[in-house]
């Protein structure tokens, strides 16, 4: 009897020591959920340096500009009032103004390239320097873990995908009951981009576009919160991909823009989610960019005269197209922002400590 008392009371001890245990563990998930979170709000925080750093660069871009367009347009009034007017009529200093804003917004495209080319410039910079230094290790999504042919064929799928889909999604935004409001604040936007050089236009729009943004959105923005967060789990893909993808759609500054470009955002991160490289995205962004170039081939006028085929034909043909380059471009390395590389802090210096 004695004896099973002991033992009794030892199973006691035992039950105890469990509870003990279950309490460590408790508090360490704790402290661990916190510093996740941390680390989360820090990489917010880092990414929405880079992306209010973008848009002060446009506006320091655009404000030279403008200084140097007054500039040049003053020296042309006071030349003309020293030399008299041509035709014997006094100058109207009003014109000026109008002249300047009508020269600024004709060279807007070449405002969007001079800023991303200085964005892309000390991102590139930042990530040099932080690749040597060991404390981020974000220089890898710009390497392409398919090599070859194969790495060939994702581009030119991609780029492909993002084409058909704008044209398509655009037939179907044809057919939807779209508020007339928004149609003006989107054309009113496109067309402040796409007046002045057609080259510049197309360096703006389809090269240097897709390569900064999707550097910023997909390429720092997504990683940054991805990598905080349980590599490999659906659920974090989704949350972080919806993060970014609300964010892509208020950067573009209208409704029906920040419609279509969330949903396109959906499918530029899970395409960077499977291949592992920023290039892939920012080919399919440069497709979906380059769609409005089809109205210069002959006969194209009949996709825009026909949107109920435009939609049934190319979306269901974008979606095939995306689907084989992500299965041709899915990468079998670890995931370059695996949560296992974090470090325990939660500040923003502990974020660039191992990650």
């Amino acid at each position: 009897m004695n004896v099973n008392n002991v033992n009794n009371v030892n199973n006691v001890c035992n039950v105890n020591n469990v509870c003990n245990v279950n309490n460590v563990c408790n508090g360490n998930n704790g402290r661990n959920g916190n510093k996740s979170w941390k680390k989360f709000f820090a990489a917010l925080g880092i990414s929405a340096a880079f992306l209010v750093g973008y848009f002060v660069m446009q506006i320091l871009v655009t404000f030279v500009s403008s200084m140097l367009i007054s500039i040049s347009e003053s020296f042309k009034t006071i030349f003309s009032i020293s030399g008299g007017a041509p035709d014997g009529n006094e100058t109207d200093y009003s014109d000026v103004a109008s002249e300047v804003t009508h020269r600024l917004m004709k060279n807007m495209p070449w405002i969007l390239i001079v800023s991303a080319l200085i964005t892309v410039g000390i991102i590139l910079l930042i990530v040099l320097i932080m690749k040597k230094s060991g404390r981020w290790d974000m220089y890898k999504i710009l390497r392409s873990p398919q090599k070859g042919f194969r790495a060939a064929g994702v581009g030119i799928l991609c780029f492909l995908g993002g084409l058909v889909f704008n044209l398509g999604f655009s037939g179907l935004l044809e057919l939807l009951p779209v508020p007339q409001s928004w149609l003006d604040a989107n054309n009113e936007s496109v067309g402040a981009i796409m007046g002045g050089n057609i080259i510049a236009v197309i360096l703006a729009t389809s090269v240097m576009a897709p390569i900064v943004e999707e550097l910023l959105f997909r390429g720092i923005f997504y990683n940054s919160i991805r990598k905080t967060l349980p590599a490999g789990e659906k659920l974090s893909v989704i949350v972080c991909g919806l993060l970014v993808s609300v964010v892509f759609g208020i950067y573009h500054g209208n409704i029906l823009q920040a419609i279509y470009c969330c949903i396109f955002s959906f499918v530029l991160v899970a395409i960077q989610e499977r291949t592992g490289t920023v290039w892939w995205p920012i080919l399919a962004h440069a497709g979906f960019n380059s769609s409005w170039l089809i109205a210069f081939v002959p006969s194209a006028e009949k996709l825009y005269q026909d949107p109920s085929a435009a939609a049934l034909i190319f979306l269901p043909v974008s979606v095939i197209v995306f689907a084989a380059a992500l299965f041709l471009g899915k990468n079998n390395e670890k995931y370059a922002a695996d949560s296992n590389s974090q470090s325990d802090g939660g500040t923003y210096r502990d974020y660039f400590t191992n990650v």
